[in-house]
């Protein structure tokens, strides 16, 4: 499955990769970030999470996008229809 990228004027919507994971390991690890998401968990897990987002798309259809700053390529957070997540990727 091609997962689709979506562009605003000033953000663009992009599948999760291994890439990624700097942005997942930031906000995972992250005590009061996380926490309304299962979180803090440990960076391996953090990893098995974008791995299952990941996954998501090529096994039902939808999942997450990370969140790209068009002005400056920066990651800045995840999103799906019906959650935002905000980390910042260093």
């Amino acid at each position: 499955m091609k997962i689709p990228t979506l562009e605003t004027q000033r953000l663009r919507l992009i599948p999760p990769d291994e890439t990624s994971f700097p942005l997942y390991e930031q906000f995972y690890t992250d005590a009061e970030a996380s926490e309304l998401y299962g979180g803090p968990i440990s960076a391996d897990q953090a990893w098995a999470r974008l791995k299952a987002d990941l996954g998501s798309w090529h096994l039902l259809g939808f999942g997450v996008w990370v969140i790209q700053l068009l002005s400056d390529n920066r990651r800045i957070g995840t999103c799906d229809f019906g959650k935002v997540t905000i980390g910042q990727e260093n």
